[in-house]
């Protein structure tokens, strides 16, 4: 996403604004598109069907009416944001839209009058509709950005403050102040961020930090806004008032972003900057023409006829049918491709950001279990002892330690939970034997690229267990084949250094803050390079909406909203594919853009010599449609590789 101007301004079906549109919008959308779809089967009717003057009359006069009335429900927008642009002096692919619109709904006006001639009344309407539906679609992405933003605001979060003497008040987040103490209870969302000052409790982290297990924090320890308390209450100090979170500054970036004009938009409006005036040049000087030498009858017929053969149609469709068969391709992948210029910016990538945790390693762990020599023959009895003491546990490694014994003898007949530390469990076989489990985080023999715990069984060490981030499947054949194609990748995660280095990536950085992955970012993007920044965490969310263009794997709804493409299952050796789909289509679009130029300009110039009725253009113009669909649609047959 480009964070290169805040300037909004508007396109053909874009967006000038991020206001919220009401039901009303899509009601009249629904009764415009209602209304013009039933006025071309009676316009066809009237066309084919060999009826008087005075009922050819009735039967055009209904398109009439409903052009008129599609043009009141959705027509308003599109003529106000025209004249904006006209005051502005700016010339959009908005006007020439509106220029053709008004002027075939003249010339059908003056053949239904005249009796003689065709009428495009039915598709004006239908320009109408489209217009105002694409007009809504992308005020809708802009809306869920920002409404998923304001899920994480201060001033609608609330915090219980602890004050002198114990007691307590509720007050918004963004009312604390620095030094106030905080109370969060288990489960609950760490609202500001600062220094635990009571208790101690399991953290998890993996939103803020990208450390894949939950991290025990104690008095002293500093704690973010966004991460989550585990076992037990915490007391926290606020080093900052409730505004002025690290999460604040994520969401200040990511507002920034969801209000950009997209880069698709800027470049046809800077085409229509020649491209609207030469076409109406050319219909002037044609109805100036042919008006002096045949009538004004002749010269406006003509005009129309270079107006609709210069209509954009082929020039518009050129574009979105080639994204759209490539969205379409893309979702075979299992990617949910947000919007058109995403294509287009994917196909410029040459350098890949990856987060790790969730991203390119699963979210559950692999528990490696290490028995006490007296205890190596009896693995299946430490196995079902184990995954018994989890099963009545909420905890962030407790699925992966149950998953130790598909079924146990036994069964948890009591479970203490000792916060920050591990737990301590009573467990007991279906003919009464009884064991004491206890399993808790090791110190002396922590091993930085796992995660260990010590099992005690009856008080004596019986096994030590270490959690190990499973890769994704096929991480190294991904790498090596996005090199083949000229993208660099990197590794830029908040997770320690022996963890990322299991990872075969040329180039590693971990212990990454949120700000210091969107400097790394921007850093790149100011080397000029084009990056792809793909995460899954909050913490990622700020990098992702700094980056050209970002994926999210997770299920995290703040990076979904941000994110360019959704990829909720992903398999990471469609990535490489979907960026050589993505470079095929690219190609193509500059191929049928330079053929339906030429086609237009050629086209305008036997119109403008008087040797093209209005019908044929309307007609050559579909034509210039078809070809350039039909080359698209190639993009069906293709599998990116």
């Amino acid at each position: 996403m480009s964070t290169a101007s805040t300037t909004l301004t508007s396109g053909c079906c874009g967006t000038s604004s991020a206001s919220p549109s009401g039901n009303g919008v899509w009601w009249r959308i629904a009764i415009g598109a209602f209304l013009a779809f039933n006025s071309m089967t009676v316009a066809l009717a009237a066309n084919l069907s060999e009826v008087d003057r005075e009922q050819r009359l009735i039967l055009q006069g209904i398109p009439l009416c409903v052009c008129l009335i599609v043009g009141v429900l959705l027509g308003g927008p599109m003529m106000s944001g025209v004249w904006r642009e006209w005051r502005a002096r700016r010339l959009t692919i908005e006007s020439l839209f509106l220029l053709s619109s008004v002027g075939a709904f003249l010339a059908s006006l003056i053949s239904y009058i005249t009796g003689e001639g065709p009428v495009f009344f039915e598709v004006v309407s239908i320009l109408f509709v489209v217009y105002a539906l694409g007009k809504e679609l992308g005020r809708y992405g802009q809306e869920k950005v920002l409404q998923a933003l304001g899920r994480w605001d201060p001033l609608r979060l609330t915090c219980e403050v602890v004050e002198a003497g114990g007691i307590s008040r509720e007050t918004q987040v963004a009312q604390v102040q620095p030094g106030e103490r905080v109370r969060v209870h288990p489960g609950a969302m760490i609202p500001v961020d600062g220094f635990v000052c009571e208790g101690e409790s399991f953290v998890h982290e993996a939103s803020m930090s990208g450390e894949a297990f939950a991290a025990s924090r104690r008095v002293g320890d500093h704690v973010l806004a966004g991460t989550h308390v585990v076992d037990s209450t915490l007391i926290i100090e606020a080093e900052a008032d409730g505004a002025s979170r690290c999460l604040d500054r994520i969401s200040a970036v990511l507002q920034e972003a969801a209000l950009q004009p997209g880069e698709s938009q800027l470049a046809a409006n800077h085409i229509m900057q020649w491209f609207v005036p030469f076409v109406s040049a050319s219909a002037m000087a044609t109805f100036a023409f042919h008006a002096l030498l045949h009538g004004w009858m002749m010269g406006l017929f003509n005009a129309m006829a270079v107006l609709l053969i210069a209509c954009p149609c082929a020039l518009g469709f050129a574009t979105p049918v080639a994204i759209w068969t490539a969205m379409r391709r893309l979702n075979a992948f299992g990617m949910v491709v947000r919007s058109g210029k995403t294509i287009e910016t994917l196909a410029s990538v040459d350098s890949i950001a990856f987060d790790k945790t969730g991203t390119l390693t699963l979210p559950d762990a692999t528990p490696e279990l290490q028995l006490e020599p007296e205890w190596r023959d009896r693995r299946t009895f430490v196995e079902e002892l184990i995954s018994a003491a989890e099963s009545a546990v909420e905890h962030p490694i407790a699925k992966a330690l149950r998953s130790l014994s598909g079924a146990s003898a036994f069964a948890a007949s009591s479970v203490l939970v000792e916060p920050g530390l591990g737990i301590l469990a009573e467990v007991e076989s279906a003919v009464g034997a009884r064991h004491t489990v206890r399993i808790i985080k090791a110190g002396d023999l922590f091993d930085s690229a796992a995660h260990c715990l010590t099992v005690e069984i009856d008080g004596k060490r019986a096994a030590s267990v270490l959690l190990r981030e499973t890769q994704r499947p096929l991480v190294a054949d991904t790498i090596h084949k996005l090199e083949t194609i000229g993208i660099r990748s990197i590794l830029i995660t908040g997770d320690c250094p022996s963890r990322a280095a299991n990872l075969p990536l040329p180039e590693l950085l971990s212990r990454m803050t949120p700000e210091q992955k969107l400097t790394v970012v921007r850093e790149k993007k100011r080397n000029g390079e084009t990056v792809l920044f793909v995460g899954d965490g909050i913490n990622d969310a700020a990098a992702m909406a700094e980056s050209d263009i970002s994926i999210a794997v997770g299920r995290e709804s703040l990076t979904r909203e941000v994110a360019d493409i959704e990829w909720p299952l992903p398999d990471l050796s469609f990535l490489p594919k979907a960026i050589s789909l993505s470079r095929q289509t690219v190609k193509l679009i500059r191929s049928n853009l330079i053929f339906a130029l030429c086609y237009n300009v050629a086209g305008i110039a036997v119109a403008a010599a008087g040797f093209i009725h209005p019908v044929v253009a309307a007609l050559l113009m579909t034509t210039s449609s078809c070809v350039v669909t039909f080359r698209s649609l190639q993009l069906l047959e293709s599998d990116g590789a």
